[in-house]
Parts: structure tokens; sequence; C-alpha cells
């Protein structure tokens, strides 16, 4: 019901735009040449679409192979695959923090740094087309759930996943995951031969994977990078002090993007520094490094490449951030901590103010980015510091009350 009730909330304050809108206002225009992937299933688009557009053809190239199975339009199929997805991203996020016995208001805030994020459950809702950014996600999540629970397949097959989504944003992850095989205590009550032979697996297979996906996209893309120094942020460490403004509004930007999720965990780390209390977990170290490694694609591509986007990219680690911060308001229990009705309320009042978005919210007090980025900074340090100050520790008769 959590989960329902944030949902409800966020989808019914967002502004609904019609699909053309979204390409007329520019934040959707990639749906323009994404759909011309699902119109041409089961051939290939005639027109060729940029490299690092093409390499996401898979879930597009689905969808329309699902229209024609079912005779209808490809944009319905597009809105029901955004909202399922969608749907499948909150479930593996509770999936993920519920072995961590959060009590019901603890997991309202963890879950609330999800959902209440407007780059991902605003965006992506509004820009069906988009949905490969969804799948992305969810592959990412079903790999962390896989290590988790030290479950091969899910592992392997959430990188698949994930790789079918945005083919190299998933290189950091695949990187990654062999040392979460190699260094977990779970994983290390395997025998040491097979243990390798999966963390193999989990570098090797979406690889390989990738590999196919350009073979077959070759077909139908064209190269549309630019060279190394304009394409990733070494060109604006080269052209410093010059690009410093740049820089600063890139690093704000992608804090942006997060920063429901970053407030949520900061303040809990912040609170664990007053008492003393157990030890941040694997949980919270593997969601770490994958929220990390997913929104740093952010930070790599250079601002005048990305062109402002930096927000989107970024928000698609924050569902890895949200599995971190639940870990880390789950590492407080151990003193019988807890967090307070007023400091509670408060962060989920804070966590509902940053989906306000200028663009994707039909009720907000911002009509600019730079308007908006300040309300976003200010409410989530309120939802930091109500979580700081708003726990207690319990008496010993506190009966814990679980999500």
């Amino acid at each position: 019901m959590t989960a329902v009730a944030w949902l409800a909330t966020v989808w019914a304050s967002t502004h609904w735009y019609s699909w053309q809108r979204t390409v007329d206002l520019l934040f959707g225009s990639d749906m323009t040449e994404y759909e011309r992937v699902a119109r041409a299933a089961p051939g290939f688009t005639d027109v060729p679409l940029p490299s690092q557009h093409a390499d996401r053809f898979v879930p597009h190239y689905l969808v329309g192979l699902i229209s024609d199975a079912l005779q209808v339009g490809v944009r319905p199929v597009y809105y029901v695959f955004a909202f399922v997805l969608l749907g499948l991203i909150v479930f593996l996020v509770d999936r993920l923090i519920a072995p961590l016995g959060l009590r019901r208001l603890e997991y309202a805030v963890a879950l609330g740094a999800l959902i209440a994020n407007p780059y991902l459950f605003r965006f992506l809702a509004i820009c069906p087309g988009r949905l490969a950014d969804s799948v992305f996600i969810l592959g990412g999540l079903v790999a962390l759930l896989g290590l988790l629970r030290v479950n091969t397949w899910l592992l392997v097959g959430g990188l698949v996943a994930a790789t079918l989504g945005r083919s190299e944003a998933m290189f950091p992850l695949a990187a990654l995951a062999p040392f979460g095989v190699l260094l977990s205590a779970e994983w290390k009550r395997l025998p040491t031969r097979p243990r390798i032979v999966r963390a193999a697996c989990a570098l090797v297979i979406p690889f390989a994977v990738y590999g196919l996906i350009r073979l077959i996209d070759n077909t139908f893309s064209v190269r549309d990078h630019p060279g190394f120094f304009a394409l990733t942020i070494f060109g604006t460490f080269r052209d410093l002090p010059g690009s410093g403004r740049g820089f600063g509004l890139h690093l704000a930007r992608i804090a942006v993007g997060i920063a429901g999720a970053l407030a949520v965990m900061l303040g809990a780390l912040a609170a664990r520094r007053l008492g003393r209390y157990s030890a941040l977990g694997f949980p919270f170290w593997a969601a770490l490094a994958g929220g990390i490694a997913v929104s740093g694609e952010a930070f790599l591509l250079n601002p005048s490449w990305i062109k402002g986007s930096e927000p989107l990219l970024s928000a698609l680690g924050a569902a890895f951030f949200a599995v971190a911060a639940a870990a880390a308001l789950a590492s407080l229990d151990v003193e019988r901590w807890q967090l307070g009705l007023t400091g509670g309320l408060v962060a989920l009042g804070a966590l509902a103010v940053t989906s306000l978005n200028h663009r994707y919210a039909a009720i907000t007090p911002v009509s600019t980015r730079s308007q908006f980025a300040v309300l976003t900074v200010v409410a989530a340090t309120v939802a930091a510091v109500a979580i700081v100050v708003g726990g207690s520790r319990r008496g010993d008769s506190g009966v814990p009350d679980s999500a």
C-alpha cells in the first residue's frame, strides 16, 4: 500500500502531455527515432539512426512485434509497457529492501526516495518511448538482486537485460559484478572454482550480447559520436579554467537527478555518527557501487555533448541509491533507533517536493530549471536533516513495526 500511495500521489500530480507534445518540447525528441524502430518491425528502419540510439533497438523492436501481433498501434503498447516496467522497478526495490526489516515509516521514506524522483516516475511515464531506460534500470536491479541472493541466473540475466536496454551503460555494472561475486561473504560459501566461473559469466556473457547487438544495429545506424575530448569530461578538464562554470553546472545537474535518494542515504549516514550502530553490510556497498557506476555516466560525458541531460542520466542510478539509503537506515537499528513521526512526515513531505519538476509536474511552485534546482536542493536538505534530528532510540519495550 505504501508504494501504491506514492505512485498515486506522483501520477495524480503529473503533467500529462500528448506524445507529440513531448517531442515538440524536445524532452521527448528521442522517441521519434525509437518509434521508427518499432514501426519497422519485423524489419529494420531504412532511415539510419545515431549509433547511441540504435544500440537500444531491442525493446522498441519487441514493441513493434507485439503491436503487429495484437493488431494495435505501437503507441498504446508503449504506454502499457512504460507503466508495467515502472511497476516492476518498484517491485524489485521492494524485494531488495524487504529483508532489511525497516519499520513502516522508514520504509515509506526509502521508497519515496525512488518514486518521488521526477526523472523516473514522471518523465518515463509521460515519455513512454524512452522505455529502454526502464529496461536498463530493471535489468540492473535484477542483477543486484541476484548478487545479494547468490543467484547466478538472476545476476547474469539482469545484466543481459540491462544490456538490451542501454548497452554501453552496462559496462561498469558488468565490470563490477565479478568483484561482487568474489568478495561477497555469501558467495564465498561456494567452492572457489564454481565461484570464479560464475564471476566470469557475469562479465563475459553481457559483453557477448553487446557485441551481438552492435553487429545487428550496424546495419541501420550511423556513427554520431564526436571525438574523445568533445564526448567526454576530459574535454572540459582540458579547457579549464574557462570551462569552470560549465563544470559546476554539470555537477549540480547530476546531483539534482539523484537528490532525494542521496538525501535519505546521507541523512542516515549522518545519524550513524550520533551513536554506535551496526556495520554497513554488503547490500549497502553493492547498491552504492551500482548507483555510482550507473549515475557516473552522466559525469563522464562532456556537458556540451549531453546538453543539459545530466539529471535524466544520473537518475538512472537512483534506484540503486534508494536501496543503499534503505540499507543505511536499517543499519541504525542496533541501538533500537527509530525515525520519529514528526521527522518521518517532514522527510516524506520534502521528498514529495523534490518531485515537483517545472515541466513534469502539474502542480509546482517553480517555472524554470534553475528554480527547480534550488527547490530540489532545499527540499533534499530538509529531508536529510529530518532524518538526522528526527530519529531517536526506542525503549526496550518498543516493538518494531515491520514494513
